[in-house]
């Protein structure tokens, strides 16, 4: 009897364990935490001041894909605003090159991009900082915005124009009218060759001329806060001109090192392929491309100096300002860029 108890007594304990345990863990299993990534390493702390390059600040600033995911989107929005190196995305030459470029190494914009609330999580996190347009968090949050119906609008196009995604350059889809200007062109240009930097480079217009801030969807405050921003995430950086939306860092390196200059080119290529420059080693006055896995050459500069120490380029990043830097500390360095140098 007494051992019938102590069983009666096990089996009542077992059901009543079952009845709070169940609900726990179905519950951890179906919710997403509200609580957003606390990056350990943030800029202008001696630990990130201590890091050389950028693969370094990418790893210490990882967050795992499955952390992301179950994160509710109030959670996630603010992980990503708040990401270290989600400056990179304005240094392309367009939002979608530049968070094409981001995915590479953190998912979180990707993640969002996915979430069905994800544009009303990141309107109410505008609404609850007003006052902070130009603070990196909030231009942040806006170009989320920017980007999330922009990418679905460019992966259709793409899905229906597939010759937009080829690497080989032409003017456009042959048989068909040129695609509409976005925006001048410019008087034309021309390699040392004299061949013309075409206007159109697979479907789109590749050569643009006196671009303002309105033409990249921001403002002179927005992209110096930026510019600012990036003083800090590369440390070895000195910034050697301000902010300036006509030129890019492809019409800097390969068109003209005047700071007047008013061309923004989006694909160089043409000065490699038509013999103008052949390829070559790293030694000053020389031209420096950055070549990312599929997504190619993103980025161009000029070699200031070679040495045992290392490469340092002077570049223009994006609308913002051209900037002196070691070789592999820029928003471009990512694990597996290659680098080739043209003379």
């Amino acid at each position: 009897m007494r051992i019938k108890k102590v069983l009666q007594v096990v089996l009542s304990l077992v059901i009543v364990l079952c009845g709070v345990l169940t609900p726990l863990s179905g519950y951890a299993a179906d919710s997403k935490s509200s609580i957003p990534y606390d990056y350990p390493v943030v800029p202008g702390t001696p630990e990130w001041n201590a890091m050389a390059t950028t693969v370094e600040k990418i790893e210490a600033c990882a967050v795992p894909r499955e952390l992301l995911e179950n994160m509710t989107t109030a959670a996630l929005v603010e992980t990503n605003v708040t990401y270290p190196l989600f400056l990179n995305v304005y240094a392309f030459n367009t939002l979608i090159e530049g968070f094409r470029h981001l995915a590479l190494y953190f998912d979180g914009a990707e993640i969002l991009r996915g979430r069905p609330d994800a544009m009303d999580c990141l309107q109410a996190y505008i609404d609850a900082h007003p006052g902070d347009e130009y603070t990196l968090p909030v231009i942040n949050a806006e170009a989320l915005m920017q980007f999330i119906p922009a990418m679905k609008q460019w992966e259709s196009k793409i899905a229906n124009e597939p010759y937009i995604a080829d690497t080989t350059p032409y003017p456009w889809k042959e048989g068909e009218a040129a695609p509409e200007l976005r925006s001048g062109p410019g008087a034309p240009i021309y390699t040392p060759n004299l061949t013309e930097v075409p206007v159109y480079v697979n479907g789109s217009q590749n050569r643009f001329y006196d671009l303002s801030y309105a033409d990249h969807g921001t403002t002179y405050n927005k992209a110096k806060a930026i510019s600012d921003g990036y003083s800090l995430i590369y440390t070895s950086a000195v910034q050697l001109a301000p902010c300036n939306p006509s030129y890019n860092c492809h019409s800097y390196a390969w068109h003209s090192q005047l700071t007047t200059n008013k061309y923004w080119i989006n694909d160089p290529s043409v000065y490699m392929v038509d013999g103008s420059y052949t390829l070559s080693t790293a030694a000053a006055g020389r031209k420096v491309v950055y070549i990312s896995g599929s997504l190619g050459l993103n980025h161009s500069g000029i070699v200031f100096s070679a040495s045992t120490g290392g490469v340092v380029v002077e570049s223009k990043w994006g609308i913002c300002g051209l900037f002196r830097h070691n070789l592999s500390d820029c928003p471009y360095a990512v694990s597996g860029t290659a680098n080739t140098y043209w003379a």
